[in-house]
């Protein structure tokens, strides 16, 4: 995957059912350093950690409810998944980078694309319908058709 693949993802990401979240499942496959990249161009931020992933623990990939259990005397803190589909699975230790998560920042994305087409005004977020406008064209010379 390519800082192009990524750049990609994240405007595809734009406008998605899920508010622009993007999750570790789609990060890790993110060449290095492209998170910092992003972050520091003010495209994505961190968000609260997930609470649910695709679970490492069988070949069924189940999307399951995390348990974070805190430290305790000399463990540190868990996060774990407890299968109850699979009787040899029980409790799948889940590594916590696999919660994190970032949200895309609409209007820095939108104001990169309005920059790199060369278009005119300020983008704007419908209300109502969700659309961003993210500016106009304007034409030096009339078009005859």
């Amino acid at each position: 995957m390519t800082l192009d693949d990524v750049l990609q993802d994240l405007i595809l990401c734009l406008g998605s059912n899920d508010g622009g979240s993007i999750g570790w499942e789609q990060v890790k496959e993110w060449p290095e350093g492209a998170i910092d990249i992003f972050q520091g161009a003010g495209w994505i931020k961190p968000k609260s950690p997930d609470t649910s992933v695709v679970c490492p623990g069988c070949e069924e990939s189940c999307f399951m409810p995390v348990n974070i259990y805190p430290p305790v005397e000399d463990k540190p803190a868990r996060v774990m998944v407890a299968c109850e589909l699979r009787d040899d699975m029980g409790l799948i230790p889940i590594p916590s980078e696999y919660l994190q998560q970032w949200q895309i920042i609409e209007k820095q994305v939108a104001g990169w694309i309005a920059h790199a087409l060369g278009l005119k005004g300020e983008p704007k977020k419908d209300k109502k319908s969700g659309t961003i406008h993210i500016g106009n064209v304007q034409a030096r010379k009339a078009w005859v058709f």
